[in-house]
């Protein structure tokens, strides 16, 4: 019987249909299973060191156990904690919605505001204004990773897109004329538009 495992035993040669002047020597062999093994296999016959694979540790839920305890303490809510999760909940993920949802009750207070003033608030300005948001968002989310990230890091741009919020909300609360709240809108974008990237 004639198998192709012949090929790679140096002792065997290629019989069969191929024919005796197809048989390889044990030279050929061995020069051929040097060719197409690895350094250090079980086929080399070079001197290679085996390097073993890193071990990384095994975690208790994939030996089947229960999570361990951190140094036999139980994890707490310490007051730095849920302080960190206040401002990072209330400071980041609460500008998207309440930036894009507070202009639509707002318009029938503000516009008849400025209205009484003798000031003018016509319905396109108004218009102007809410997507004024999503203009900040964009310049937000190209400039502000690339820009701010690049020179100060994730934690610094976070802190420093607070000063957009500040300044956002001056310009909105105390806007003399239609186009300060515009411009405010753009910095509140700028504050969303960070802090999704």
């Amino acid at each position: 019987m004639s198998t192709l495992s012949s090929v790679h035993s140096p002792k065997m040669g290629m019989s069969g249909s191929f024919g005796s002047k197809h048989c390889m020597t044990p030279t050929e062999a061995n020069n051929l299973r040097k060719k197409y093994s690895f350094p250090g296999g079980k086929n080399s016959t070079e001197n290679t060191p085996f390097i073993p694979p890193p071990s990384f540790p095994t975690t208790d839920l994939e030996k089947g156990n229960p999570p361990s305890k951190n140094n036999g303490e139980e994890a707490q809510l310490t007051p730095t904690l849920l302080t960190t999760i206040i401002v990072v909940t209330i400071g980041s993920s609460l500008q998207f919605g309440y930036g894009t949802g507070v202009m639509n009750n707002a318009e029938d207070v503000i516009m008849p505001y400025y209205l009484d003033q003798g000031k003018d608030y016509t319905i396109v300005q108004w218009g102007v204004t809410v997507s004024c948001y999503g203009i900040g968002g964009l310049i937000g989310s190209l400039l502000g990773p690339k820009v701010i990230g690049a020179y100060c890091g994730r934690r610094a741009t976070l802190l420093v897109n607070n000063i957009f919020l500040v300044i956002s909300s001056i310009l909105i609360a105390f806007a003399p004329q239609w186009y300060y709240q515009a411009i405010g809108r753009i910095f509140v974008g700028i504050v969303a538009g960070v802090a999704t990237r």
